[in-house]
């Protein structure tokens, strides 16, 4: 069953072609995998199977009808996209694994372009960033007259305005993601872990509808200082005093809800409370600049000018970026950091995701999603923001 009508999806890879002749490409490859597969979700509507050898290949030419190549269940895979020519691998070549698998994608992926008449063509790749070296050169060494050209920042780009169906999708995950944060926020208390208060949102987002969670961080005590912890929960048993903060990300028929929050067990000091106020008023003073025209790298320099004038701006570290547009990926383009020139548009969805740790008292952040209509941004996240 498609998630898009039809329409929007042939719309979407008109885009593509748009951008080919603009970049005189013949064809675009796309290449995913399950870790990454936004690409092909976005231009097909093809949802990934949850194993680690998949992997797709995806051919639009300038001229012609696209074919999806994927490694598993075609038929069911029929039933998710508007593409009539899918076609599957038969099985592994060389290696068995993922390796395997990736060489029979790349020589049946050489076949199609070949099939197409594009062995001597330019052809733009999406995806250059995952395609294991395996596999492109298996293409090349199939097709040495073809040329590839890397364009997967202009397909980013074409993806930051959203659509209304994306911005309901998006609206639901927030939704989902709202009733997780309120089951970890009812479990925080003394002698809990933070396993416990783990598992009460994971059970809370999928009993909500999510499709799977991405990451999800439940960080107390002393390792709340730090901007992120591997493992990402722990058994350690919360205290009254500690600073907790928690990140998740969760996604919903493929598009992503991204929410951060801190908060204290028990009362909070004055010293918490105060590394707490900073972060919430980077966030408000961000939230409440964003409107169309404004770029996003104004957004990163009103959250760096707030914590300045709090007093933490040696603390204003936050590893380059302090948010992101997010839709079929986590981190759509573009990031909010220094000096990123792209004007905010309407419709588009972008995470404020302002933090600041502070050695001896804390960690905090407070990270929401806005849609940005022409009179500013509206929050689509329904938590509270301050729980301190």
């Amino acid at each position: 069953m498609l998630v898009f009508p039809k329409e929007e999806l042939v719309s979407r890879n008109q885009k593509c072609i748009e951008l080919m002749r603009e970049r005189g490409l013949d064809a675009i490859l796309a290449f995913t995998d399950y870790f990454k597969h936004a690409s092909i979700r976005y231009l097909t509507g093809y949802t990934y199977q949850p194993v680690w050898l998949a992997s797709s290949t995806y051919v639009l030419p300038r001229e012609g009808e696209p074919t999806l190549l994927v490694d598993r269940f075609m038929d069911a895979v029929k039933e998710q996209v508007w593409v009539s020519d899918v076609r599957t691998i038969s099985g592994w070549l060389e290696r068995p694994g993922p390796a395997g698998t990736l060489l029979a994608v790349a020589e049946a992926t050489a076949e199609i372009l070949r099939e197409k008449g594009l062995e001597r063509s330019k052809i733009g790749l999406i995806g250059y960033d995952i395609m294991p070296a395996m596999c492109l050169d298996r293409i090349k060494h199939k097709l040495p007259e073809a040329q590839f050209v890397d364009v997967s920042e202009e397909f980013e780009r074409l993806r930051m305005v959203k659509s209304e169906n994306e911005i309901a999708l998006i609206k639901r995950a927030n939704s989902i993601i709202s009733k997780g944060y309120e089951a970890a926020i009812e479990a925080i208390r003394p002698g809990r872990t933070e396993a416990d208060v783990g598992s009460a949102m994971m059970k809370a987002l999928l009993d909500a509808g999510a499709d799977f969670i991405l990451a999800l961080w439940v960080v107390s005590g002393k390792a709340a200082e730090r901007v992120y912890r591997t493992p990402l929960i722990t058994n350690r048993e919360l205290k009254k005093g500690d600073m907790v903060w928690m990140d998740c990300g969760m996604a919903y028929k493929g598009y992503f809800a991204d929410v951060g929050r801190t908060t204290v067990v028990g009362k909070a000091t004055e010293k918490q409370r105060r590394l707490c106020d900073a972060v919430l008023r980077m966030h408000k003073n961000a939230a409440g600049i964003m409107r169309p025209g404004v770029r996003a790298g104004d957004i990163y320099e009103e959250m760096r000018r707030t914590a300045v004038e709090a007093g933490y701006g040696d603390y204003f570290k936050p590893g380059g970026f302090v948010g992101h547009n997010i839709g079929v990926t986590l981190d759509d383009y573009p990031l909010i950091k220094p000096d990123e020139p792209t004007p905010l548009e309407k419709n588009m969805v972008m995470n404020i995701d302002p933090k600041l740790f502070v050695p001896g008292v804390g960690g905090a952040r407070v990270e929401d999603s806005y849609l940005i209509t022409e009179d500013g941004a509206k929050r689509l996240t329904k938590v509270p923001q301050k729980l301190w």
